[in-house]
């Protein structure tokens, strides 16, 4: 169920409804219905005010773009996005669940709360291998943080901007990364096939599971 939100599209938007868009500047309620089935948004949803997921609801969107503002997920409400959520600024806050991938530029992630309190779950498995894109932010040393918290047994692979940075990270993380590699340069993909076949994954296996991006970039 949607309540008390704030819609910004025209009539000639909604008669060719492949072009519409929601764009949220005030305040966008999801709530438990009583069927308890999944809010469904079908439209893009562009946020620039508050974005509130409430008690055990889930809302699965087809494209979330977070440009300033909040997403609440209050009372273990939790959002999931066909796409990334890209969340430019603003914060994403509560003690929820996000079903999916991030890639955030200036945004800010659980920052008013403790370390477990906000769960982001890209689905990934305990012997799965992920990919942290340019892992040097707040949000990737987090993400490692969780990963060796949770005694990750899967590969991981990361990328750096810089030799200082693969150091810092190799001197922090040891054994526990599987592989760095350079952002600069695109040959990384073909660095971690190359990785895994050494590892004698079999072939449905060597790439990665899961892939953290945190720069609005394509890879």
């Amino acid at each position: 169920m949607l309540k008390d939100n704030n819609l910004n599209s025209s009539s000639e938007e909604y008669e060719f409804i492949e072009k519409a868009i929601i764009s949220n500047k005030g305040i966008w309620r999801c709530i438990e219905n009583e069927a308890k089935d999944d809010n469904v948004i079908e439209l893009p949803f562009y946020n620039n005010g508050d974005l509130e997921i409430h008690g055990t609801s889930h809302t699965e969107f087809k494209y979330l773009h977070q440009e300033k503002g909040s997403i609440n997920l209050l009372d273990g409400g939790s959002i999931g996005s066909n796409t990334s959520i890209h969340l430019n600024y603003g914060s994403i806050l509560g003690n929820g669940t996000i079903h999916g991938n991030i890639n955030s530029s200036n945004g800010e992630i659980g920052h008013l709360f403790e370390l477990n309190d906000l769960l982001i779950n890209g689905n990934l498995q305990a012997d799965q291998t992920i990919l942290i894109h340019s892992a040097a932010g707040g949000v990737d040393l987090s993400s490692l943080e969780l990963l060796k918290c949770k005694q990750h047994k899967g590969y991981i692979f990361l990328t750096v901007g810089s030799k200082d940075k693969e150091e810092y990270l190799i001197d922090k993380y040891g054994s526990f990364i599987t592989g760095i590699y350079s952002s600069r340069n695109k040959n990384y993909v073909h660095q971690i096939k190359s990785k895994l076949k050494q590892l004698e994954c079999d072939k449905d296996h060597q790439g990665v599971d899961l892939i953290l991006n945190t720069h609005l970039e394509e890879l």
